[in-house]
């Protein structure tokens, strides 16, 4: 009973945090999140952002696991389909440029709220796996 009071607290927590980009039902799909305001220019005169591409698999419309990606450009405050992806060579360059701050990392991290959800993720499907085996491992003893 109280493992599934978590679970439906986990369901509902990551539900909230569901974007539109995510809107899908089962799969892999790619996400944007905002880091910082940048100086390039791009289509239309207009000012890009600096995103944090993830990869998310989702499962009837929930991010169950993210991963990180890379950095990108994108219009919009990262709310838009379309980005310049950058790979760590680029971030280098950029900042070296002055495009992006010299205090930003090469290669983007997972927010930490993003690994802690990973990790509960994880250990619930590991839970119901052990069960899954246990119940499995009795329907062989009886027989």
């Amino acid at each position: 009973m109280r493992s599934s009071a978590i679970a439906t607290a986990i369901f509902i927590a990551t539900l909230a945090s569901t974007s539109t980009a995510q809107a899908q039902v089962a799969g892999v799909g790619q996400d944007l999140h905002f880091v910082a305001e940048t100086n390039v220019v791009g289509p239309g005169n207009q000012n890009m952002a600096l995103c944090h591409l993830v990869e998310n698999w989702v499962m009837l419309f929930i991010p169950i696991v993210t991963f990180s990606e890379s950095y990108a450009y994108a219009q919009n405050r990262c709310d838009t389909d379309s980005y310049i992806p950058l790979d760590d060579r680029r971030v280098a360059y950029e900042k070296s440029i002055g495009n992006l701050p010299m205090d930003l990392s090469d290669s983007p991290q997972l927010s930490t709220g993003i690994i802690i959800k990973n990790a509960i993720v994880g250990l619930i499907a590991a839970i119901f796996a052990l069960i899954f085996i246990r119940r499995k491992y009795q329907e062989i003893i009886r027989g």
